[in-house]
């Protein structure tokens, strides 16, 4: 029976254990190119409408919007956070009202490009 098993040191094992290929991490959803996180959206919504809130905290909200990954329609009608940053578009601070009206702004003419792609979508389907 001896002839069959191979007997290694134990530095042979961790040597072998080593040279095989590096261990592969799990990837978290958020991670993950185009996934939203829609609890992150609601609490900074939140954060938003908060009473009492600071300019510096407005900012740093404002800023992880615009930074953040584009939001899909969807998610901005079911979460309304248009509803908070829209009247941050008059606010006397004119660096929160400037990203705040490039928000708004983009996400309009994300709207109002909608209806040309709803409608390549209908053409592209009657052509098969």
């Amino acid at each position: 029976m001896d002839r069959y098993v191979k007997r290694i040191s134990r530095d042979e094992v961790e040597r072998e254990r080593q040279s095989k290929r590096p261990r592969m991490r799990q990837a978290t959803l958020q991670s993950l190119k185009g996934v939203i996180d829609v609890k992150r959206v609601l609490v900074l919504k939140g954060r938003l409408e908060s009473p009492g809130i600071s300019e510096e905290h407005i900012l740093e909200v404002l800023e992880e919007i615009k930074n953040g990954r584009s939001l899909p329609i969807q998610i901005l009608t079911d979460t309304g956070i248009g509803r908070a940053i829209g009247p941050l578009r008059k606010h006397p601070n004119k660096t929160i009202a400037q990203i705040s009206k490039t928000l708004v702004d983009n996400w309009k003419q994300k709207i109002q490009d909608l209806p040309s792609l709803l409608w390549l979508n209908t053409t592209e389907k009657k052509q098969f």
